[in-house]
């Protein structure tokens, strides 16, 4: 569930005078949800990073990643060494491991017709109040996230319910 409002509260502390450019990965905050039939795959993530920094024109840029964006940081800088000018991963370096690719990518496809459910359903998510989503939040990052900071990574990735006024939705099809 994490995406860029993880840097809400870092942005503002760091140097006036560098650019920043933020993005949520694709299906991730408030990117589009991948089109129904089609798996978000590490590889398309890998992919999105490249997108950008054509789009950009950059030669070299710098990479600060957090969880799954350190581990994209991580694995992109490996790959194309030359491009960085240096990068910083916070909470989720870890080695590319090739040995269970084949029984992942198995899983994953077993897995699959249930995620694409969520994605082609035209049913609503289940709907939460304000204080279950933050409970949700801080128990399922081990309390790693303080309850009245949770509200920068829900707003990404909520919704309020059209079936249950005064509730909120969240799930994958969000």
């Amino acid at each position: 569930m994490n995406n860029l409002g993880v840097f809400n509260r870092i942005i503002p502390m760091l140097e006036k005078n560098i650019g920043f450019l933020t993005w949520d990965l694709p299906g991730h905050g408030l990117s589009p949800r991948e089109p129904a039939g089609t798996y978000c795959h590490h590889s398309s993530l890998l992919l999105s990073i490249n997108y950008i920094k054509e789009y950009m024109k950059w030669d070299k840029f710098s990479f600060l990643g957090h969880s799954m964006g350190g581990m994209l940081t991580g694995e992109y800088t490996m790959m194309n060494p030359g491009s960085m000018d240096f990068t910083i991963c916070v909470d989720g370096l870890k080695p590319i491991q090739i040995t269970d690719s084949l029984k992942n990518a198995g899983r994953l496809l077993k897995m699959f017709p249930r995620i694409n459910s969520f994605v082609t359903s035209t049913r609503e998510p289940p709907s939460y109040t304000s204080q279950q989503v933050m409970a949700m939040t801080t128990r399922i990052h081990g309390r790693s996230i303080a309850a009245d900071h949770a509200h920068h990574l829900l707003e990404r990735a909520i919704k309020p319910s059209k079936i249950k006024p005064g509730t909120i939705s969240r799930g994958i099809a969000l």
